[in-house]
């Protein structure tokens, strides 16, 4: 599978989204990127992830926890929820397994 992303490849996606959740009259977000860098490497360690979107806006009522999140599928089926905020930083992991839809011993109906 070719264009897979690593934790540093993602970082840096995060990175470009923290700079673009500021609006030009908000206090720019406080993060400590070194610190999210290695977040980063942590939680992912040696996954690769083959889609990544950023929401930049996040759900009504998680204005508290942070600015934007990122959606993560690894090459492996797994799924991370990133939240990302001044001095905050929460994921969510879920194993989606074989996704797909399969059509086995389907039922032809009357025509």
């Amino acid at each position: 599978m070719s264009g897979l992303m690593s934790a540093d490849d993602i970082f840096s996606k995060a990175e470009a989204a923290a700079v673009a959740a500021t609006g030009p009259d908000e206090k720019a977000l406080q993060i400590d990127y070194d610190a999210l860098k290695e977040k980063f490497r942590r939680a992912l360690g040696d996954r690769k992830v083959a889609l990544c979107h950023v929401n930049r806006f996040l759900p009504e009522g998680y204005e508290d926890q942070g600015r934007f999140n990122l959606v993560l599928l690894t090459a492996g089926n797994v799924v991370f929820d990133i939240v990302i905020g001044d001095s905050y930083f929460r994921y969510d992991v879920v194993s989606v397994g074989r996704c797909g839809t399969t059509r086995k011993n389907a039922v032809k109906s009357p025509s």
